[in-house]
């Protein structure tokens, strides 16, 4: 392989020539992580000999993913390797949401789903998802003790004496207790461990601070 163009900056370069296996890439938007990860591509493939499709590639977008698919393959043209560039063209350079889409068809007798279903589009997860959690919320707030039913009294306490608007503020705020689940990866025994009865309101804080590190 040719030598890293000096364009990268230090820590670039630390990232594309790292052998670790278990690296973290962390950058604000048109920092260049693209070309950071392609490069590191390119090195796997043309230096360590690795096949390209033996390597995965996920990205968020397929905008992202058709984007750096091009770079590989018009890189690997130009080291003169057509052959790997033309596995590159079929290997797994996707997004997250195709590469779940592609297990699931794969293996839907083990999952098991129907193998015709079709992947949910546009909003419509977030709607799905606002309507469980409201029917979660209605199912359990008739409960005094419940855990809905004490925080919906809680909210109320806190706002407004309107029993419809604690719901809808309880319904606000467990849809972004499950953003922020997502977004830091917490695992089943954490959650049980923050939920505890005992200690539910430090847990809840602790889940619903953004600015709070999560173990």
């Amino acid at each position: 392989m040719k030598r890293i163009p000096n364009r990268y900056t230090e820590e670039q370069r630390a990232a594309i020539e790292a052998d670790h296996p278990w690296i973290t890439l962390r950058a604000s938007a048109g920092s260049g992580k693209t070309s950071v990860l392609t490069a590191r591509y390119l090195r796997l493939v043309l230096t360590d000999g690795i096949l390209p499709e033996r390597i995965l590639c996920l990205t968020f977008t397929k905008a992202a993913a058709a984007e750096m698919k091009a770079r590989i393959i018009a890189a690997l043209m130009e080291h003169g390797r057509p052959d790997l560039a033309q596995s590159a063209e079929t290997c797994p350079i996707q997004t997250i949401d195709s590469l779940c889409d592609r297990l699931l068809r794969e293996n839907c007798t083990a999952a098991p789903v129907d193998p015709g279903y079709s992947p949910i589009q546009d909003h419509r997860p977030v709607v799905l998802i606002q309507a469980a959690i409201r029917e979660a919320v209605a199912d359990l707030a008739g409960d005094e003790e419940s855990l809905a039913g004490r925080m919906i009294f809680h909210y109320a306490e806190h706002s407004p004496p309107n029993p419809a608007a604690a719901k809808d503020r309880l319904v606000e705020d467990v849809e972004k207790l499950l953003n922020r689940l997502r977004a830091v990866g917490v695992s089943q025994a954490r959650l049980d461990e923050l939920c505890r009865p005992e200690d539910l309101a430090a847990g809840w804080l602790r889940l619903m601070v953004p600015d709070l590190d999560l173990p």
